[in-house]
C-alpha cells in the first residue's frame, strides 16, 4: 500500500526544492572540485599556477592563498552538498506543516458531472464509477496518486474511468507549460501517454526539452509538438480546469472527487480500490455519500 504523505498547495512558498536547481548546483560543486583538485595537482607537481597572479605576489604567500581556497571550497562544497540533500528529501519525504494544512473536509459534490466537460475523459465512457482529479502535472504528490490511479483502473478496466482536469498551481514554475505540452498530444491520441510520460520525467521538466518529450512519445511529427508546446497562446481547457477549480475553492493537488466524492486527503490505493468496489455493489462507500451539501474550500 503506498501512503501518500500531502498534496501539493497555493499555501506552500517556493523554496527552491525542485531537483532542475539542485542538478545545476550539483554541476557548479562538481567544477569547483575539478579547480580544487587541479590547483592541488599543480603544487604537488611543482608547476607553475594556471591562474595568472600579480607579480608582486610571492611563492610562499600564493601557496598560503591556495592553501585558504582549497579549504573555503571544502567548506562550500561540504555545505552545499548537505544543503541539496536535505531538500531532495524534504521535497520527497518531508511533511511541512503547510502540506498537512492544505487536508479539507470529505464531503459530497452534487455538480460534479459538469466537471467533465473541463477535463479529458479517460477509459470507458459507460464506466459506472468514475474519478475526477484536478491536477498539477509539477506536484510531486500528483505524480504520486496517479501511480495509484493507474492500479486502480487495471483493476476495474471496464467499471472506472477517469476524467483529468488541470490545475497547474502558480507556485510550479513549469506547471503550466507541462499542462499545454500535454494537450499538444491530443491531436496525436497521446493525451494519456504524455501525462505518463511528464509524471515520469517531472524531474527533468525545464532541463529537457519538448523535442526530446516528443521523441520519448514517439510521435510522428516532433517539430509541430515543439511549436504547440512552445507558444504562449492560453490552452481552452487548461483554462476550463482552472476556472473550474476556482469554481469549487480549489488550491491544492492533486484534488480527487469518486462520483461526486470529494477527497479531503489523497486516497491510497487500497482505500480508493475498496470505495470503488463498495460503488460497484450497490454499497456506499461513505456515510454522507450522496447527501449533497454546501462544500467548504
Amino acid at each position: 500500500m503506498l501512503e501518500l504523505p500531502g498534496r501539493c498547495s497555493r499555501a506552500m512558498r517556493p523554496n527552491g526544492t525542485r531537483l532542475a536547481g539542485s542538478r545545476l548546483r550539483w554541476l557548479y560543486i562538481r567544477d569547483l572540485l575539478r579547480f580544487q583538485n587541479l590547483a592541488a595537482s599543480d603544487a604537488r607537481r611543482g608547476l607553475p599556477a594556471r591562474i595568472a597572479l600579480p607579480a608582486t605576489v610571492s611563492a610562499s604567500k600564493t601557496r598560503s592563498m591556495s592553501d585558504l581556497i582549497d579549504k573555503a571550497l571544502s567548506v562550500v562544497t561540504a555545505l552545499a552538498a548537505v544543503g541539496i540533500l536535505v531538500v531532495m528529501f524534504h521535497r520527497e519525504f518531508g511533511r511541512s506543516s503547510a502540506v498537512q494544512r492544505v487536508a479539507g473536509q470529505s464531503g459530497y459534490y452534487g455538480q460534479w458531472k459538469d466537471l467533465i466537460p473541463a477535463g479529458h475523459l479517460i477509459g470507458n465512457p459507460a464506466a459506472r464509477v468514475t474519478v475526477v482529479e484536478f491536477t498539477d502535472l509539477e506536484c510531486p504528490f500528483c505524480r504520486r496518486f496517479d501511480e495509484v490511479l493507474r492500479r486502480t483502473r487495471e483493476e476495474y478496466p471496464n467499471d472506472l474511468n477517469y476524467v483529468f482536469v488541470h490545475f497547474p498551481l502558480s507556485m510550479h514554475r513549469f506547471a503550466k507549460s507541462a499542462a499545454r505540452a500535454a494537450e499538444c498530444a491530443t491531436p496525436f491520441g497521446k493525451f494519456d501517454e504524455a501525462v505518463r510520460t511528464i509524471f515520469a520525467k517531472q524531474d527533468s521538466l525545464g532541463l529537457k526539452t519538448w523535442a526530446s518529450f516528443a521523441s520519448d512519445l514517439q510521435l510522428r511529427d516532433t517539430a509541430a509538438f515543439q511549436r504547440c508546446a512552445s507558444t504562449s497562446w492560453p490552452v481552452e481547457r487548461v483554462e476550463a480546469g482552472l476556472a473550474a477549480g476556482a469554481k469549487m475553492g480549489i488550491h491544492a493537488t492533486p484534488t480527487i472527487l469518486l462520483n461526486g466524492w470529494r477527497y479531503g486527503s489523497v486516497p491510497a490505493d487500497s482505500e480508493l480500490a475498496r470505495a470503488v468496489g463498495d460503488i460497484l455493489a450497490g454499497r456506499k462507500p461513505y456515510p454522507n455519500y450522496g447527501a449533497t451539501r454546501k462544500q467548504s474550500p
